[in-house]
């Protein structure tokens, strides 16, 4: 099974055990699902966000005062993140891992600015944090999205980027091969939406980006994964068509750590590192064995590469 079909249907599969110190209200079978809303100024209770109702569902483990804001890939949400965020969430440190999602539609990809909502969400998030350090974390569509909070002014210590998608940052000359591929799977999955084949769409985009045939997905895996094919595709397009101005990178002052995984496809690689040739600030890691899904796939090398690093930025 390729290592975004594993992300994607661990979402999918979420039992109905809660983990330790988190309270979530189970909608329907097979999801877990809690609006994070309260209106009182003192910290929330474990599991929820403070001030106004923002994303449908939150995750939080640990009672540290150092906090690690967990943003997901597209299609994925925060559960497949679980294990990751475990291995983090270890002595003087929480970590918060919110669905980029609310009422049930996606953040990303709506509106005339497609990023601003789950922009604004992290800025918030972090900002909430009790004390500092407080680093933000994201993967993919939201490794952008982290990047594009700090660019705005994100309070974050620190920054953790799993290959996040910035195709922007990709020649259209040099590239061309890569992007043209990206291309043409985004519009294999328009096409396949348009024609009524959701499935076809989201096997396209899955079998793209991970390592292995469509068909070794359970069949229950392969339903839920069609189930949320719009959702995919409104955050897949507009992550794959976002806008990124490489001079704006150098105005970055957070120290950050970018990771990618040894069997990610090529123009994954190619972004990496695009990106890490221009940011001020960079040290750049490789999980090896991992692809694309690196932490959800490998929680335990990469939140220990994440944790050694955090330790030495902050002495």
């Amino acid at each position: 099974m390729g290592d975004y079909s594993r992300g994607l249907a661990r979402e999918q599969s979420c039992g109905r055990a809660e983990p330790s110190g988190i309270r979530l209200d189970h909608a329907a079978p097979g999801l877990c699902r809690r609006r994070c809303e309260t209106s009182s100024p003192a910290r929330p209770p474990r599991g929820e966000t403070s001030s106004l109702s923002r994303c449908d569902l939150a995750i939080e483990h640990g009672d540290g005062p150092g906090r690690f804001v967990l943003l997901h890939a597209a299609g994925s949400g925060p559960r497949p993140l679980d294990r990751f965020a475990r291995r983090l969430a270890g002595p003087g440190w929480s970590t918060l891992a919110p669905l980029l999602e609310r009422d049930g539609r996606p953040l990303v990809g709506q509106g005339t600015d497609p990023f601003a909502a789950a922009v604004a969400l992290a800025g918030a998030l972090i900002g909430e944090a009790p004390s500092s350090p407080r680093v933000l974390f994201g993967h993919s569509m939201g490794g952008l999205v982290a990047l594009k909070a700090a660019l705005a002014g994100a309070a974050a210590d620190l920054l953790v980027l799993y290959e996040p998608i910035v195709l922007a940052l990709l020649d259209p000359v040099s590239d061309r091969e890569p992007l043209a591929r990206d291309s043409a799977c985004i519009a294999d999955f328009r096409a396949c939406m348009e024609a009524g084949d959701p499935e076809a769409g989201v096997r396209r985009f899955v079998e793209a980006y991970g390592d292995g045939p469509w068909e070794a997905l359970p069949d229950r895996a392969r339903a839920a994964l069609a189930a949320r094919a719009q959702s995919l595709f409104a955050e897949a397009e507009a992550t794959n068509r976002a806008t990124l101005e490489a001079a704006s990178l150098d105005a970055l002052r957070a120290p950050v750590l970018l990771l990618s995984g040894s069997r990610s496809p090529e123009v994954l690689g190619r972004m990496t590192q695009r990106l890490a040739g221009l940011l001020p600030d960079v040290h750049h890691l490789v999980v090896q064995d991992a692809g694309h899904m690196g932490p959800v796939t490998h929680p335990e090398a990469t939140a220990a590469h994440v944790a050694a690093w955090c330790a030495r930025r902050l002495r």
